[in-house]
């Protein structure tokens, strides 16, 4: 179980890693290639307006439609300074009149499209109403001087596949990088869960150690006090060795069981849950009729699970003595057993003051108690509902806590068979 919960340490910083390297990665590789593509688009409509200036001044009033004029053959002469890039880019445009015929059109040396396909293209620009975008992959620029409109467009797929070729090699790179990331997450997640595991054995090692070391000098003291007694009497002194010692015994019993719920193997069998919470309750009726109070089984009969009997035996009995030893303002305890989809649901509830919420996580940790000025006033150490939690999760289950008109309700999950 301890090994599983440090895979499940392990596996959480991975998944953590990897989550943020991916997200890294793709943010980068968005800004890339918005980032690209924003650039290539205005430097586009930067040629454009720069072509429409220096080449397509509409002609006069009067001049003939293309049908009767001859299309321009040759470029025309580019100011000096304009850079290689203009020089090497390759535009198109139509001179719309005032009536929206047809005054030119000019392919400017352009192969991949025809002067028919360039009409259409254009019609369906100035049909859209916007002066400014991309038609396909192509930036186009719509401006209007006077009673003529030119459609200017440029042909940009040597922009485009240089572009796309850019972000291809930056998709490589960066799944490359993601998958060198994951592969180094996942070695250092080991190196930082394994001081983790290491400390947590050493730990209960040495709690499992000192048990079994005090075992020893609590019975020796049990024993002498014993003798002792027979010998003096009564004696108040005497009484406080004894009490003290008792209590030292429990907390000592009470760690060894945590350990062994903790780091011990679970040999499993099939087992009728339903006998079982059955005959552990039985025993508690006159314990909670001393305090005045009534336990009121539910059980559903024929509910069986894997696990081992001795641990839920005990599983069982701590809750139901913690909640006869909690409850307060009511007479009854109740405790149910159901089924529930796939799962056993073992639900004891007491009356009793709410558990804040903010308190109610560290319940099943070790040596946790709600009120602190009754801590060790009743022989308990806070360990009950830590060995509870260690079973359930030998057993692939859940423990939980709820508070609730008065009610303190513990519900125990553990798949049935």
């Amino acid at each position: 179980m301890v090994i599983a919960m440090f895979r499940k340490t392990r596996l959480r910083i991975f998944l953590l890693i990897a989550a943020v390297a991916t997200a890294v990665i793709a943010i980068m590789l968005s800004v890339i290639y918005i980032a690209n593509k924003t650039y290539s688009y205005e430097r586009g409509i930067s040629l454009l307006e720069r072509y429409v200036e220096d080449n397509m001044d509409a002609p006069p009033p009067g001049t003939p439609d293309r049908d009767s004029e001859p299309a321009m053959d040759t470029p025309p002469q580019r100011p000096k300074d304009h850079n290689r890039m203009f020089n090497l880019s390759t535009f198109y445009s139509v001179l719309y009149g005032h009536n929206g015929e047809i005054i030119k059109v000019n392919c400017d040396g352009g192969l991949l499209y025809s002067e028919q396909e360039i009409i259409k293209i254009a019609d369906s620009v100035l049909d859209g109403g916007i002066k400014r975008g991309t038609y396909g992959d192509m930036p186009f620029l719509v401006k209007t001087n006077g009673d003529t409109t030119v459609v200017a467009l440029l042909d940009n797929t040597m922009e485009n596949d240089n572009s796309n070729r850019l972000f291809i090699n930056s998709l490589i790179v960066g799944f490359s990088a993601w998958v060198v990331i994951l592969l180094l997450s996942w070695i250092y997640s080991k190196k930082i869960v394994d001081p983790l595991e290491l400390n947590d054995t050493k730990q209960k090692q040495f709690i499992s150690d000192a048990g079994h070391e005090l075992k020893t000098p609590i019975s020796v003291i049990s024993a002498n006090s014993d003798i002792l007694a027979t010998e003096i009497g009564d004696n108040k002194w005497l009484d406080n060795i004894r009490y003290e010692n008792e209590r030292m015994s429990q907390l000592v019993i009470e760690l060894l069981d945590l350990m062994r719920a903790e780091n011990s193997s679970v040999v499993k069998e099939r087992l009728d849950l339903s006998n079982l919470v059955s005959g552990e309750v039985l025993p508690f009726e006159s314990v909670a009729f001393e305090k005045g109070l009534t336990i009121k089984c539910d059980i559903e009969d024929g509910i069986f699970v894997l696990g081992d009997k001795n641990r839920l035996n005990q599983l069982v009995s701590i809750l139901t003595d913690n909640a006869i030893e909690h409850s307060s303002g009511g007479k009854e305890i109740s405790i149910k057993l159901y089924s529930s989809k796939k799962t056993a649901v073992l639900s004891v509830v007491n009356t009793g003051e709410p558990i804040p919420e903010e308190t109610q996580g560290r319940l099943f940790d070790r040596f946790y108690k709600v009120d602190d000025a009754r801590k060790d006033s009743n022989g308990h150490y806070g360990l009950g509902l830590a060995i509870a939690k260690a079973i359930t999760n030998s057993h692939d289950g859940t423990i939980s806590v709820n508070c609730h008109d008065g009610l303190v309700e513990f519900k125990v999950k553990i798949p049935k068979i």
